[in-house]
């Protein structure tokens, strides 16, 4: 399923019912800042098909939660390669259901909001330390 209008204004609490109406998630951006829109589907247990820039992909693993593709410097974002991923993953049930079940678990914990105030704390107690060092 496609991520346009009439989804633009889909509220927060059934985004997740949104979510899992689809089998992969396709992010084609070519380029962005850490992906929550990733995060979002992999929690749903989406598999994600998206380019190999290091930041975007960074919660993407391989063959476990997804599939990367090149990342390409011009407007073109669904490539032949994008489309041949695809494939791949619609055609082979068992890949995408170990994908999606890892992608969920990858989500869960590693990047649940506990994890990350953590890091946080550990960021900004290291700050504090060096000021003062």
């Amino acid at each position: 399923t496609a991520m346009s209008p009439p989804y633009t204004s889909t509220p927060y609490e059934d985004m997740g019912k949104m979510f899992r109406t689809g089998d992969i998630q396709l992010v084609t951006s070519l380029m962005e800042g850490m992906s929550t829109t990733i995060l979002e589907g992999m929690a749903c247990g989406l598999p994600t098909i998206c380019n190999d820039d290091a930041v975007v992909s960074e919660p993407v693993v391989p063959y476990a939660t997804g599939l990367l593709v090149h990342r390409l410097l011009t407007n073109e974002s669904v490539t032949d390669e994008v489309v041949e991923r695809m494939f791949e993953l619609s055609s082979n049930p068992g890949l995408l259901a170990d994908m999606s079940k890892n992608a969920a678990e990858l989500a869960r914990i590693k990047y649940n909001w506990a994890t990350i105030a953590q890091h946080f704390v550990y960021l900004f107690g290291t700050l504090i330390n060096k000021r003062y060092e």
